[in-house]
């Protein structure tokens, strides 16, 4: 293999290890604890690596970086290197809303949604690095990249909403519209992006967001040569189920994914009935302690 120096295209010495493939394990729980690993990505090395030097004191050191392949996702404005699906549920969205008042009273109009809401999680590893630097006759590996994770909430395909208008003393249905995209056709719409906010969903609405943590996992300088590489090197993180390691979101329970739903209390009657919505159910966050690991193999030629 040879390498870049600088820029692409560049040759350079020798100095960058032929790697033949990198292993990352994603929070992978301590012995005891509950949840469940995020999975492992890996990919063979078949670009040629970056190298940089520079000076650590009166040590000169290379530094060379091994990219991960990259997909796109929604036309290039996504890049990632893989996707691991986690959550994928329905709960009852069964609601009927307002829709306006003529002078503040009365009720203008009612729409009901009856059917299912739909909750998908996925983890998005993302710009993913192997550096690996060589002083003397030490060398040290690193792991660089993300997490993302990506929540998306709506109204399950066959959902329908009635949308009624009151004339007199009666409330006749004006028109129907049933849902029917899907994950695949929504994960690129421009829809309401609301990171950690309002668990409690209305029927109505597409909600989407993204939230996510750096990835760091780095070796001790060890004596080596490019056949034995510090590798199986891990690093402690927390978990958690819907956002995994966000230190800065807290314990926010917004981030919750429901279990289930609820009949909330009617409010009314107006001229086209009552109102009513579902009020989401929760099980207590899962959160544990965890490790990512990751391991390089060196080309066996």
């Amino acid at each position: 293999m040879g390498c870049r120096k600088h820029s692409p295209g560049t040759p350079c010495c020798e100095e960058c290890c032929c790697i033949e493939r990198v292993e990352i394990d994603f929070a992978v729980p301590d012995e005891g604890e509950p949840g469940a690993s995020i999975g492992t990505y890996g990919w063979d090395v078949v670009d040629e690596p970056y190298l940089r030097e520079y000076f650590d004191g009166l040590d000169k050191v290379y530094e060379c970086t091994y990219v991960a392949p990259e997909s796109n996702l929604c036309t290039n404005s996504f890049p990632f290197n893989a996707r691991f699906p986690q959550i994928n549920r329905t709960i009852t969205g069964d609601t009927r809303i307002e829709t306006g008042a003529s002078g503040g009273t009365p009720i203008s109009g009612m729409q009901e949604f009856i059917g299912t809401i739909t909750w998908k999680t996925n983890e998005f590893i993302r710009s993913m690095r192997l550096i690996v630097s060589k002083k003397g006759t030490q060398y040290k590996t690193l792991i660089t990249g993300q997490v993302i994770s990506e929540y998306l909430s709506y109204p399950t395909p066959g959902g329908i909403v009635n949308t009624y208008a009151p004339t007199g003393y009666s409330c006749p249905l004006v028109s129907t519209f049933t849902y029917t995209a899907s994950y695949d056709t929504l994960m690129c719409a421009e829809i309401v992006n609301d990171i950690c906010h309002g668990p409690e969903v209305p029927a109505f609405r597409l909600l989407h967001g993204f939230y996510g943590t750096d990835v760091y996992i780095e070796s001790e300088w060890t004596e080596a040569t490019c056949a034995t590489l510090p590798t199986n090197v891990s690093t402690s993180v927390y978990w958690w189920e819907y956002y995994g390691n966000n230190t800065w979101l807290g314990d926010a329970e917004d981030c919750r994914v429901p279990t289930g739903s609820t009949n909330d209390t009617p409010i009314g009657p107006y001229p086209c009935g009552y109102v009513q919505g579902m009020l989401n159910t929760y099980s207590p966050r899962l959160k544990w302690t965890a490790t990512h690991t990751f391991r390089v193999t060196p080309c066996s030629t």
